[in-house]
C-alpha cells in the first residue's frame, strides 16, 4: 500500500462518506471528501489528490459527468462505485481506472484503490 496516498472521495450521501472516510483512514489513506460534483473537479485540480473514488449516482451532477470533466484535465485514476451493472463498461469507455460494485467490503475498497494506484 501507499500509506500516503491522498483519496478523494465523492458521494453525495454523507453518511456512506462518513463510512468510506473511516474505512479508509484506518487504511493508512489521508482522505478528502465532498458531497458534490463540481466541487470534485476543483479539489482535484487545488488539492492534488492521488486517485479519486467516485459515486455513480449524485445530483445535480452525475459521477459519469464529473468523471467526463475530470478527463478533460486529467488522468488522475478514478475509481466508481455503484449499485448499477450497467455502468461498468460506459465507465471505463470514458475513462474509468475501475468499478466497485456496490455494495461493498472494506477490504475490498482498499485493494482496489491500491492496484489502481500501483498501476498508475
Amino acid at each position: 500500500m501507499v500509506p500516503t496516498a491522498r483519496v478523494l472521495v465523492v458521494d453525495d450521501e454523507p453518511r456512506i462518506l462518513r463510512l468510506v472516510r473511516a474505512s479508509l483512514s484506518l487504511a493508512g489513506f489521508e482522505v478528502l471528501t465532498t458531497t458534490s460534483g463540481a466541487e470534485a473537479i476543483s479539489l482535484v485540480q487545488s488539492e492534488s489528490p492521488d486517485i479519486v473514488l467516485l459515486d455513480v449516482v449524485m445530483h445535480p451532477v452525475d459521477g459519469l459527468m464529473v468523471l467526463k470533466g475530470l478527463r478533460a484535465f486529467s488522468h488522475i485514476p478514478v475509481l466508481l462505485f455503484t449499485a448499477r451493472r450497467y455502468t461498468t463498461e460506459e465507465a471505463r469507455d470514458l475513462g474509468a481506472n475501475g468499478v466497485i460494485a456496490k455494495p461493498f467490503r472494506a477490504e475490498t475498497m482498499v485493494r482496489s484503490i491500491e492496484t489502481a494506484l500501483s498501476n498508475r
